[in-house]
């Protein structure tokens, strides 16, 4: 069966909307947000983390993040749809 992207809207999966995360000094550098996102008109997702590029990504959108003490913005675009969430590391 063929999905039909642009019938559902760019949705982020994980993590919710002002998530909170904790650092970890025990796992430094093992540490990261997996993120997973649905939906969208096409089938390259740009991502950028705290108003920065960070990567392009095809289907599925299934992606990692770096954890970082503080608050964040991922902004995601995918052809003509935008989604953005916030999140904070403690």
């Amino acid at each position: 069966a063929v999905l039909e992207y642009s019938s559902s809207p760019l949705k982020v999966l994980t993590p919710k909307n002002n998530a909170q995360f904790f650092f970890s000094e025990l796992n430094e550098g093992k540490q990261a947000i997996s993120v997973e996102v649905i939906g969208g008109s096409e089938n390259l997702l740009e991502v950028y983390y705290d108003d920065l590029p960070f990567l392009q990504v095809e289907r599925p959108f299934s992606f990692k993040i770096p954890v970082e003490k503080g608050e964040h913005k991922l902004f995601l675009i995918c052809g003509s749809t935008e989604e953005s969430i916030d999140f904070s590391v403690k």
